[in-house]
């Protein structure tokens, strides 16, 4: 019985997603140590400082044509028009990426020396290498979205399992002949990302169709992203602009400790992309077949089993962020629960605002939701701007929160206008999973012996937190949510009109 459970698990796309984004997470995790322990924290900083700029022109480039091709395709999985769409996009990239190369070739190195980068760092070579890794990251997106649009599960999870394998695999190797160093880190993401791009285009390309043609609307198609484009140019503000922001008055060190932060409770956004990438596809449906009702039942069921996987990751995390980032950065690390927390509400926000985007999209085609993101990119680093010299990183954290709070109020509200007459959470059920976290966390901290060895500090604060948030897990599956209990393959099975 229980491995059919299991295997019916691993079947789903539900689970399938969730393997692969725990290999690309502990892939990503491996880095740390990797960087710090070999170079010290000022390489980790820099490289995630890297990344934070690379990614800023990932949406520049890729011209918010996921989300374009997503909306055109969505549950036409054979459509004649899908592999010229994707052609386009790639052309678009490729030729805006070269637009920015050769803006960026005078003032590259001055930009990089602006932002605080680490002195070994401010070279053409490496702005040149930004920009190559934002290019390698647009293609991969959209060839994401591209198959999302089709949901084309199989396919999209192993590309992420190629990217996940090459990375771990070069890093092992990079570790093994001592080799490690920011470069050939950079290095490594490269040729993961190449790999995966080379091979998904070969798949893609592969197929035979016997027609293939542009819509007659694909001028219209490719402006229709640029709402997006700015929406995700915003967003990159709001979610790792912050780094930079750090970097640019605290220096690397500060982004390195903050880096770190954020990469743990990036498990966060691991837990939820499972979720929301099945999401969109099936309000989509819900929406052209029985309307709104449908839709927000949809959002419901996936927004509380996100929550409730969400809560029990986030307290694990901020119960033991000091011990756990004092053995990643190999140095005495505390008093950051408070920053720590302040994070991960922001994150926490952030993803379950994502059923209100994702309906907002349904809805409004994008420019109201350019709107908002855009006034949360301008509140959240303005503000940011003016509180980090007095009150350092966690002013920094908590402007942030403010502007997401700005942003889910915003989203909701006009969510509400446009029909949407409902919240994505059932709210007593969402209240008694907030209150086992905030007591599982809040036991684990008080009882928590901060002279202890770092392995054994987690160890006893994460069991302390485990044992007392599953008795409330328990109560409530017993009690509470009986009524509740749905197939375990329900998110496959609802997905199948478009496989």
């Amino acid at each position: 019985m229980r491995t059919s459970l299991i295997k019916k698990v691993l079947a789903s796309d539900l689970g399938q997603r969730f393997l692969v984004e725990g290999l690309a997470r502990g892939t990503a995790l491996m880095l740390v140590p990797l960087l710090s322990w070999s170079m010290g924290a000022i390489a980790w900083g820099g490289y995630s400082q890297t990344i934070s700029l690379s990614f800023a022109f990932v949406p520049l480039v890729s011209a918010g044509l996921g989300f374009s091709l997503i909306r055109s395709l969505a549950g036409e999985r054979n459509s004649v028009h899908a592999v010229p769409l994707l052609s386009l996009s790639i052309g678009i990239i490729t030729a805006l990426c070269l637009f920015v190369a050769a803006a960026l070739l005078y003032c590259g190195p001055q930009l990089l020396a602006w932002l605080s980068f680490p002195d070994f760092l401010v070279s053409s070579l490496w702005l040149g290498l930004i920009v190559l890794l934002s290019w390698v990251s647009a293609m991969d997106a959209v060839i994401q979205e591209f198959l999302r649009a089709q949901q084309n599960v199989p396919l999209s999870v192993r590309l992420q399992f190629i990217t996940a394998v090459v990375h771990l695999g070069c890093l092992a190797l990079l570790s093994l002949s001592g080799s490690v160093s920011i470069h050939t880190a950079i290095g490594a993401l490269l040729l993961a990302r190449f790999a995966t791009v080379g091979y998904g285009l070969m798949v893609v390309y592969r197929v035979k169709f016997p027609e293939q043609k542009l819509p007659e609307n694909w001028r219209r198609l490719a402006i229709s992203g640029i709402p997006f484009m700015i929406a995700g140019l915003a967003e990159w503000a709001s979610n790792m602009g912050d780094r930079l922001l750090v970097g640019y008055f605290l220096g690397s060190e500060a982004v390195a400790l903050y880096s770190a932060i954020l990469l743990l409770l990036s498990l966060l956004i691991a837990c939820g992309a499972p979720f929301w990438w099945l999401l969109f596809p099936a309000m989509v449906s819900a929406e052209k077949s029985t309307g709104t009702d449908l839709l927000i039942q949809t959002v419901k069921r996936y927004s509380l089993d996100y929550l409730c996987l969400a809560l029990a990751v986030g307290g694990l995390v901020v119960v033991v962020a000091e011990p756990l980032l004092s053995l990643m950065l190999d140095m005495k690390i505390s008093g950051v629960t408070r920053l720590v927390l302040l994070m991960a509400l922001v994150l926490l926000l952030n993803q379950l605002t994502t059923a209100w985007e994702y309906f907002l999209v349904l809805r409004t085609g994008g420019k109201r939701l350019m709107a908002i993101a855009l006034l949360v990119s301008l509140l959240g680093p303005g503000l940011g701007i003016l509180v980090a010299p007095v009150w350092g990183v966690e002013g920094i954290a908590a402007v942030l929160l403010f502007s997401r709070l700005v942003a889910s109020a915003s989203f909701g509200g006009i969510a509400w206008q446009s029909g949407f007459r409902d919240w994505p959470l059932a709210k007593g059920e969402a209240l008694f999973l907030l209150l086992a976290v905030t007591v599982a966390s809040a036991c684990a901290l008080l009882i928590s012996l901060d002279t202890w060895d770092p392995v054994e500090s987690i160890a006893f604060r994460a069991s302390i937190f485990v044992v007392i948030y599953c008795c409330f897990l328990l109560i409530w599956w017993k009690i509470l949510r009986q009524e509740h209990v749905e197939p375990v393959n329900a998110y496959s099975d609802e997905t199948k009109d478009f496989t």
